[in-house]
């Protein structure tokens, strides 16, 4: 067992998602132990999913399969007024799916 601690802080921001990603897998290859995790919106999807035992591996895969260009119309009009940067269909598809295995 390692003495190295680290109590990871991920920004939110979905388009930091690789990012956060790659902060985990390069404490992992430190010899890191990640006790807890704290996250903002995106960031917080991530720790969660790291927190329940998902790979940084699977995680990767997850991020490289996100389009980021749907964010690519982003303005604050859009975001005030049409509740947010995307539907959020897809994150409820694929959260029915996560809770489905975390139940098994």
């Amino acid at each position: 067992m390692t003495d190295k601690h680290m109590i990871p802080v991920l920004a939110g921001g979905g388009t930091r998602l690789p990012a956060h990603v790659g902060i985990l897998t390069a404490l992992e290859r430190m010899q890191y132990r990640v006790d807890r995790l704290v996250g903002v919106s995106g960031g917080s999807i991530v720790a969660a999913l790291y927190a329940r035992g998902y790979s940084t591996a699977y995680l990767k895969n997850l991020a490289f399969e996100v389009d980021f260009r749907q964010f690519r119309g982003f303005s604050l009009k859009k975001l005030l007024f049409a509740g947010g940067l995307s539907s959020g269909e897809r994150f409820e598809s694929g959260r029915a799916a996560l809770a489905a295995r975390a139940s098994l």
